[in-house]
């Protein structure tokens, strides 16, 4: 049997996605991440193990609100490719705004002496009061991509879908649905206002672009984010996975504009404290704790 030698062995995983994915692990830590590489969460279809590549969970961002101690952060959850060539995606032109994640949600929980109330929701009445621009706003996501290959024997190129990224949003999305049963099922605390955001990330190594056609005429733009609307049927119904797609340079850029919308998002909540507790009145929330405040 051949062995292969250490040139081959440098040069194999060179065309891996592992030294991207140390290369990331070590921009998080540097950025004050809590991270956990090659986390694991369960197959919902087999039951088997999969394999996510790294969870980067923000520093907590704290303040009050209402009688309640808030706590904001937003957990990334990351794939790595080392592409061999760029990445492609397709302007498809006017249309409807849409969030660049799958689905924020929030906790929110508080106790006093005879009663405990704990709801979990996701947070369209956060986003209402606070302003969607504490979030990635972008005019119509992406929906296509191609990446490209050579023919054989010729050296016409193809335009083609890589046939990994599909497997990347199923383990995307599995992985998310895992994180956030997580989060709601965590033991509710006395008087906190609980705050996180998820974010699906493909971080690419090669460079990606923003095609667009006018007339025949093809525009290519080249980018540092792009935002990725993926699409699944899900037992008859077509449900939908948001990603931000970063290069590799851009990715020390990403994480500080993460961290300053955590930033802003506290700033709002606490500067719109009384519509949020009136709004949560009904729900029971706020209740026992603004009572005790007053008196």
């Amino acid at each position: 049997m051949e062995i292969i030698g250490e040139n081959e062995i440098r040069n194999a995983i060179s065309r891996s996605g592992y030294l991207l994915e140390g290369r990331i692990i070590r921009r998080l830590v540097e950025n004050d991440y809590y991270i956990s590489p090659s986390e694991r969460y369960s197959d919902p279809r087999t039951g088997i193990d999969r394999e996510i590549d790294i969870i980067g969970l923000s520093e907590l961002i704290k303040g009050r609100v209402g009688g309640f101690e808030l706590k904001v952060n937003h957990e990334l959850i990351i794939e790595c490719t080392n592409n061999p060539q760029p990445i492609v995606f397709f302007e498809i032109g006017a249309g409807d705004k849409f969030l660049s994640t799958y689905e924020p949600y929030a906790s929110f929980s508080t106790k006093d002496e005879d009663s405990e109330v704990c709801i979990r929701l996701n947070n369209s009445s956060i986003l209402e009061l606070t302003h969607p621009e504490n979030y990635f706003i972008v005019q119509t996501p992406s929906v296509q991509y191609c990446s490209f290959t050579q023919k054989k024997g010729s050296k016409e190129w193809m335009a083609l879908h890589p046939d990994e990224v599909n497997s990347m949003m199923i383990k995307f999305k599995d992985c998310f649905e895992q994180q956030r049963v997580s989060f709601e099922e965590m033991p509710p605390k006395a008087s906190e206002f609980r705050h996180v955001l998820f974010r699906m990330v493909w971080v690419t190594s090669n460079d990606l672009y923003l095609a667009t056609e006018k007339n025949g005429e093809v525009t290519l733009s080249k980018k540092d984010l792009v935002f990725y609307l993926h699409k699944f049927s899900d037992k008859n119904i077509v449900r939908n996975i948001m990603v931000d797609v970063v290069s590799e340079a851009y990715f020390d850029s990403y994480i500080k504009l993460n961290k300053e919308i955590d930033k802003r998002l506290v700033d709002k909540i606490i500067g719109n404290e009384q519509s949020i507790i009136d709004f949560h009145k009904q729900l029971g929330i706020f209740q026992a704790t603004t009572s005790k405040t007053s008196e």
